[in-house]
């Protein structure tokens, strides 16, 4: 007979830390089953054990690791038991370690897979109001309004832009992967009240508090893991909050997922942590990390679309939570936590959460909302309005008429007498993508200087031409913002090229340098179909953009897009012609890099033609350089077009 252990589900986030509420949603699981007739289950062949997600077996729970042992993270299946005490455990640390010198592991207690226990521990450090969702919703808050219903907007959101049923008041069914206090489904509910919605947890203490807490409420909620759904289930909408990072097998999840999604019009919408290309995964911080916050599927976005498309799956939508919501800054003030225990809150899941709130800060962790949809749905959108989320770092401004050029606006300035923005934008990372990781010229440069053997005046350039151009931009923007005044509310930042070629296979984007807006509202231009319905944006191609506002913009900024500009002459007029008086534009462009079509590739350009560029059409050049990227180690054994070594050249200038 198969049993079903218990394993914790999702630990908490630090209140003092994040301002909310621990994170209650769980863990998804494999469902236990009877494999003596079946070829090892879930898992390989050599391992024929009885195994359960959450409600279950911890995988980590099953053996008590000493810290020189976590690094390595073992992770046998559980053994199937018929009971499963719970047990806390304080584990001893044998080694001294830089990454927890003042957070050793025997100041911590770990849970061997009770998630009752997990909980009833967890939720002594909390007090909860059932009648104010954002009390009891258990993730991060975002925006300068702290809020944590900005989820359940992105999400709604989300649901009806790619829902292309009759209405969006049709009876969609609805799972909530993962629904811990039943936050989601009472914010949604209230607002989509013919909405079938289910919740899955695995936890007794979260459906005790829905079942006797929660004001009269239509939706369900079901113990279990959210990967075990039952044959004839369907849904048209399954989500997950913070959630899906625990599950113990993200193959097994994505595969119920996908089987359960309606053929025509099924969405998959995730928001989560992500690992953040380049990042050291196996690093002992993020080690401890993962076991803390029992991130048992941590991976790229890039990994998590692979393995989605395997079951039938496409990724549609990719949103930069960090960036549109700033939440480095807003959140963690720019600054790493202490990893030390405070007062009581001994649980795990606290050092879970404080190395989240550090990696997060360094760039190795992302927060991203991400839309699947099953392969063979229909494609087209939503046509009608649909409820936008109401993003609180700047207002939704209309669009400004156009204006002659010997009327163009300036950006205003500070005066004496008034307050200005205090800005603190900082690089967000140092890779380019999966394949290339940039602010390598010191490396170059050194190369050249230890075994040169040939000297020519003609190739040599200025050590002062190389650059980190992130840490570049950074830099520019902050002096720049600094100089505009608190109350200026009206600045508007264009994003050119914003969204990716969908046309050409690449995932919708939506705020990906919206962490560079600093005080201004965040605008997109694109050519790309898939940009038509998107706020905030300007449908055109760059080379030939009357829909664009003359002198309408204060920063303009492309990132790779202008060497797909079939006539870089012109897309450098029109950005002249988008950008204030006073404005700064900046651009990143291919020097040395493959041909890439997407859709086609045109142009190369060096230092001197961008000086060229930004001169002829009235602007001063503030800095011009050249960021060197290489392939990490993780992907020097694949071998096709990519060059090994790749140059960028970069620009800011000032519009006169």
């Amino acid at each position: 007979m198969a049993t079903i252990s218990r394993r914790p589900a999702k630990p908490p986030l630090s209140s003092d830390l994040e301002n909310t509420a621990h994170n209650g949603h769980h863990i998804s699981s494999l469902q236990a089953k009877d494999n003596s007739n079946r070829g090892g289950g879930h898992g390989t062949a050599k391992r024929r054990v009885v195994t359960s997600f959450f409600s279950g077996a911890l995988c980590m729970g099953a053996i008590l690791f000493a810290l020189r042992d976590y690094v390595a993270m073992l992770c046998p299946p559980p053994t199937a038991t018929t009971t499963q005490t719970a047990v806390v455990t304080e584990v001893q640390s044998t080694t001294t370690s830089t990454t927890t010198n003042s957070a050793n592991e025997k100041d911590w207690k770990w849970f061997e897979g009770d998630v009752n226990q997990f909980y009833n521990e967890l939720e002594k450090d909390h007090k909860r109001d059932p009648t104010k969702i954002a009390n009891y919703a258990v993730h991060r808050w975002m925006g300068t309004d702290r809020s944590t219903t900005h989820h359940y907007e992105l999400l709604q959101a989300s649901i009806l832009r790619y829902y292309t049923g009759n209405s969006p008041n049709d009876a969609l069914r609805v799972l909530d992967a993962g629904c811990g206090l039943g936050s989601a489904m009472k914010w949604l509910e209230e607002r989509q009240p013919t909405w079938d919605i289910v919740g899955h947890t695995l936890s007794e203490e979260q459906v005790k508090f829905i079942h006797d807490k929660l004001p009269a409420h239509k939706f369900k909620v079901v113990l279990k893991s959210f990967d075990d759904l039952d044959t004839s289930q369907e849904f048209d909408v399954i989500y997950s909050i913070e959630a899906m990072i625990h599950s113990m097998d993200i193959q097994t999840t994505l595969k119920a997922w996908s089987q359960h999604l309606n053929r025509q019009h099924g969405s998959l919408v995730v928001i989560d942590d992500f690992l953040m290309p380049g990042a050291d995964k196996s690093s002992e911080e993020m080690q401890l990390f993962q076991r803390g916050w029992m991130a048992n599927s941590f991976y790229t976005v890039v990994e998590l679309n692979t393995m989605a498309r395997k079951y039938g799956m496409e990724l549609v939508e990719s949103r930069d939570l960090l960036a549109e919501y700033r939440v480095v800054e807003l959140n963690y003030k720019n600054k790493v936590p202490s990893l030390a225990v405070e007062q009581k809150k001994s649980h795990q899941g606290w050092i879970g959460s404080k190395l989240r709130h550090k990696l997060t800060v360094e760039g190795k962790i992302g927060y991203n909302l991400l839309v699947f949809r099953r392969m063979g749905a229909k494609k087209q959108r939503r046509q009608q309005e649909l409820p936008q989320p109401k993003i609180s770092l700047s207002k939704n401004l209309p669009i400004l008429s156009t204006g002659n050029d010997d009327e163009c606006a300036s950006v205003p300035r500070v005066g004496d007498n008034q307050e200005k923005v205090v800005s603190n934008i900082t690089p967000k990372k140092e890779c380019l993508s999966s394949w290339y990781c940039c602010d390598q010229h010191k490396q170059y440069l050194n190369t050249l200087k230890t075994k040169r053997t040939n000297k020519h005046g003609f190739l040599m350039m200025d050590e002062s031409l190389f650059g980190n151009y992130m840490e570049a931009f950074a830099r520019h923007l902050n002096e720049f913002y600094e100089t505009i005044p608190l109350d200026y509310t009206s600045g508007r930042f264009l994003d050119i090229g914003a969204t990716g070629s969908t046309a050409s296979g690449m995932q919708q984007v939506t705020s990906k340098f919206a962490h560079f807006v600093g005080p201004l509202q965040y605008w997109m231009l694109d050519s790309d179909q898939g940009a038509k319905s998107l706020p905030r944006t300007i449908y055109c191609d760059i080379c030939d953009c009357p829909q664009g506002d003359s002198c309408g913009f204060d920063v303009t900024f492309s990132h790779t897009v202008l060497e797909h500009a079939a006539r870089p002459e012109k897309a450098f007029d029109t950005v002249a012609r988008l950008t204030k008086k006073g404005g700064l534009t900046l651009h990143l462009v291919p020097w040395s890099y493959q041909y890439h079509a997407t859709p086609d590739d045109y142009y190369r350009f060096s230092h001197a033609a961008l000086k060229v560029l930004m001169e002829d059409r009235g602007f001063e050049p503030l800095e011009i350089g050249y960021d060197l990227c290489s392939k990490p180690q993780a992907v020097m054994k694949r071998v096709d077009e990519h060059y090994d070594f790749i140059w960028l050249t970069y620009v800011i200038a000032k519009k006169l």
